[in-house]
């Protein structure tokens, strides 16, 4: 969508799911209680506008949040609107247990600030404001107070979780600890939610109660994988890629065909990219994509050196560099592998896919 304040605002296309349940929610059923009119429109149009400044509320808390990381010191890939509202993310964990704390108290502040905002609009001027203006108003104060109330549950990662593992973190100084404490709290919510989704079921609420489980199994998975990443960062801190990359790089040379690339190279060692050298030198990486980019039957005269990827900071990392920090910036890029130079020469190769098996041996390991 752009940027708001430098942060990059993504839509996911699961959005416009909930936007459309959402509108066609108070164009059925909201709206038409309020207005009591037969024309059509008079629930379409509010219920669209109101929708869009719905969100727009989700995102103010969301922007809320990075806003306050980003003066902490912590970098934001940026936001994701979804299904199930937004989501900011961070590169990093805080520093510190009042760091934590600011950055999960902000958004629903914010919150509580829009709800009470429509408050004052609605108590001030509803006695002069048409019913057209004053449903959409009131409707908007409840749901920024009932945002702000469901992120308050002290259950990780939702706001009132991560303000849990901020106290829990201050009194203990174990982030792990309190992560791990906090995430338990975030299981049981999820657990909670689902058992009423089931029970709204056996009521004949199909579609809330589909909803609460929806909800419950999202916010089980993002409180497992939320502690995940905390170990997984623990894990790489103070760790250099030279620690932990591949020094055994299978490379091609620029002047090969694609053709050959793909029947010496692709078939045959099953890689998904190869650096590509040049007298000696690292010049680029070259990927099934880039292959695939080319039309096949120019694959026996086109060259890797022609195709690849050339080389940019966003795949190159040095053999010095903190792993934890490459990680970041692989996640921040949407890369999944670097190339580790030093003067030019190839030392080795790091993926996403070699830290998560590290990562994974080392827990199974029990360590």
């Amino acid at each position: 969508m752009g940027r708001v304040i430098g942060i990059q605002i993504r839509i996911h296309y699961s959005w416009f799911i909930i936007f459309g349940i959402v509108t066609i929610s108070l164009a059925t059923a909201y709206f038409p209680g309020e207005y009591k009119s037969g024309n059509p429109l008079l629930y379409w149009i509010p219920a669209i506008f109101t929708a869009l400044i719905l969100f727009g509320s989700v995102l103010i808390h969301e922007l809320a949040h990075s806003y306050v990381a980003i003066k902490n010191g912590i970098e934001i890939r940026g936001i994701n609107l979804f299904i199930f509202g937004g989501v900011a993310e961070l590169t990093g964990e805080p520093k510190t247990a009042i760091a934590e704390l600011k950055i999960a108290a902000a958004g629903p502040f914010v919150s509580i600030i829009i709800g009470s905002v429509f408050f004052l609009i609605e108590t001030l001027f509803g006695h002069g404001l048409s019913v057209v203006i004053l449903s959409p108003l009131r409707y908007l104060k409840f749901i920024n107070f009932a945002l702000a109330l469901f992120n308050l549950v002290p259950g990780f990662p939702l706001d009132g979780g991560r303000l849990l593992r901020a106290i829990l973190w201050k009194s203990s100084g174990d982030i792990k600890a309190a992560t791990k404490i906090a995430s338990r709290f975030g299981q049981g919510f999820a657990y909670i939610l689902i058992f009423f989704g089931v029970f709204q079921l056996f009521s004949h609420q199909f579609f809330s109660g589909f909803w609460f489980i929806l909800i419950g199994f999202f916010l089980d998975q993002a409180s497992k994988s939320s502690y995940q990443q905390l170990l997984l960062r623990q894990f790489l801190t103070g760790v250099k890629t030279a620690d932990i990359m591949t020094k055994e790089v299978v490379s091609v040379g620029g002047d090969i065909p694609l053709r050959s690339l793909i029947d010496d190279y692709f078939l045959r060692y099953r890689y998904s990219s190869y650096p590509v050298m040049d007298g000696g030198r690292t010049i680029g990486l070259i990927s099934v994509k880039n292959v695939k980019d080319v039309l096949g039957e120019r694959w026996g005269d086109t060259r890797a050196k022609e195709s690849m990827t050339p080389l940019d900071d966003t795949i190159i990392a040095r053999p010095e560099d903190e792993a934890v920090v490459v990680l970041n910036r692989m996640l921040k890029d949407g890369v999944s592998k670097v190339v580790i130079i030093k003067d030019g020469h190839l030392l080795g190769i790091l993926t996403l896919q070699d830290i998560m098996r590290l990562f994974k041996i080392k827990t199974d390991l029990g360590e």
